[in-house]
């Protein structure tokens, strides 16, 4: 898998399953490869955070 920001759907897929198969590998995390699993999750993030955002919650006023 490439570093690189995720453009489109096909991306974001591709690299979701490419995180799906380093998860079932149990790679340690601080070693190259862990940390090339840990930026893919960051570049998916961010994509996941452009096209999938998540409302905040509205907040109620209780007057008690």
């Amino acid at each position: 898998m490439e570093l690189k920001p995720i453009a489109t759907k096909a991306e974001y897929k591709a690299a979701l399953v490419w995180v799906d198969e380093q998860f079932d590998t149990q790679i340690p995390p601080h070693t190259p490869a862990g940390e090339k699993l840990r930026a893919v999750l960051q570049l998916i993030q961010q994509y996941e955070d452009i096209h999938y955002p998540v409302a905040l919650p509205t907040q109620t006023v209780n007057a008690y």
